[in-house]
């Protein structure tokens, strides 16, 4: 539920600016439990949580917030700033232990010297909240409700005894005030508007500086949503640059698992040429050892170990595999491999050797014997063992 309230805050000493204003320092509205009278006359607690009464967008409501003799019947707004303006707060509005600290310059003459004759003492921040209904206990305090996103609208100047924030928020025309000059708030709804003198008939003849202050109000207005608008800006650039950086840092992620992803590829190609080229030797192997025609042929699910085993037991019929481990039994292959190749290689020497000293018929005897493959091909035989063709004439 969103409502309007009216808080009290104090003025500090008193200066006069080079123009002939009153200037300042205040506090300006405070934390805390607070007393609010209905319209039914009845009296409610609210508590003004630090949270919610020093939060940046709050205070931000509050600087260079207009000045406004007593609280008027409607918000101040650019249509009727004119005529119920009196000054201004300043821009460096903070906080002060539980206070909200600024200065305040009050520039309507009329302004200048009720504050100066003690007709006008105290400050009042007129603000609209979201009311939170939710009963509790802040400090040893009872409260009926919670003022959450307060948002100020002016700040009036009134009498003393006139706002509700306690007797730490009031007025003071300068350091000499005595504390019993400083009156406790009450509870009532001080929101009348009027002017500090009582109108005319006769219209006020035209000020040319309100021109002139108009003129200087929107340009300022316009630098600062000019300023909100380049901050905005640099925030959403510097949110860009975020998302450029974060887009950079998982492209690059991407990359590194691309090639990851790749390398893992050609390492499986390799493994599988290995593969290839291994159970190609061991295919050549077993065939060189049992031959083409022997009824044993390997099956395409044997392993690497099954091979070996085969090998060596064709070699080797007494070799018992089963206790044997896996390096064991594939050095004992290396080994009987060579062995049995490096025979028949020195076999085929010995026939080689026994072809250079025998006819054709010695040579498939021997290699018969020896268990060899015969040649295709019968040896003629030699020249110089055949008879010549005068013997052959002699004979007839």
């Amino acid at each position: 539920m969103s409502v309007t309230r009216y808080d009290v805050a104090e003025l500090g000493a008193i200066e006069t600016t080079p123009q002939g204003f009153i200037r300042a320092p205040a506090y300006l509205t405070r934390s805390g439990v607070l007393d609010y009278r209905r319209a039914d006359g009845t009296v409610v607690r609210e508590l003004r949580p630090p949270s919610e009464v020093f939060a940046p967008a709050s205070l931000a409501t509050l600087a260079a917030a207009p000045l406004t003799d007593l609280h008027p019947a409607e918000m101040v707004s650019p249509k009727n700033f004119r005529k119920l303006a009196i000054g201004h707060v300043s821009d460096d509005v903070r906080q002060d232990g539980q206070h909200v600290a600024a200065n305040v310059t009050v520039q309507d003459a009329d302004a200048i010297a009720a504050v100066e004759a003690g007709q006008r003492r105290e400050l009042s921040c007129g603000y609209t909240c979201d009311l939170d209904e939710t009963p509790g206990v802040h400090n040893g305090q009872h409260y009926d409700a919670v003022q959450r996103r307060i948002r100020y609208n002016h700040v009036g100047i009134g009498p003393k005894n006139w706002g509700r924030a306690g007797s730490s928020v009031a007025l003071r025309i300068d350091a000499a005030d005595s504390s019993d000059e400083v009156m406790r708030l009450d509870a009532s709804d001080a929101v009348a508007a009027s002017r500090l003198t009582a109108p005319t008939d006769d219209a006020p003849e035209p000020d040319p500086l309100d021109d002139e202050l108009d003129a200087v109000l929107a340009e300022r207005d316009a630098l600062r949503a000019q300023c909100a608008a380049l901050e905005q800006h640099l925030d959403s650039i510097g949110e860009h640059d975020a998302l450029l950086a974060e887009r950079d840092a998982l492209l690059a992620q991407a990359e590194a698992q691309r090639a990851q992803v790749e390398q893992a590829r050609f390492d499986e190609a390799d493994r599988v040429d290995e593969q290839v080229q291994e159970r190609a030797v061991l295919l050549a192997t077993f065939r060189r050892i049992f031959g083409d025609a022997d009824e044993e042929q390997p099956d395409r699910r044997w392993t690497t170990r099954m091979f070996h085993e085969r090998v060596l037991q064709r070699l080797d019929r007494r070799f018992d595999p089963r206790s044997e481990s896996a390096d064991y039994v594939r050095a004992r292959y290396d080994t009987a491999v060579a062995r049995h190749d490096a025979e028949r290689a020195r076999q085929r020497t010995s026939s080689v050797v026994a072809v250079q000293h025998h006819d054709a018929d010695d040579v498939h005897a021997i290699l018969a014997g020896r268990g060899l493959e015969q040649p295709t091909r019968r040896y003629e035989t030699p020249a110089w063992r055949q008879p010549l063709a005068s013997h052959y004439d002699r004979r007839r």
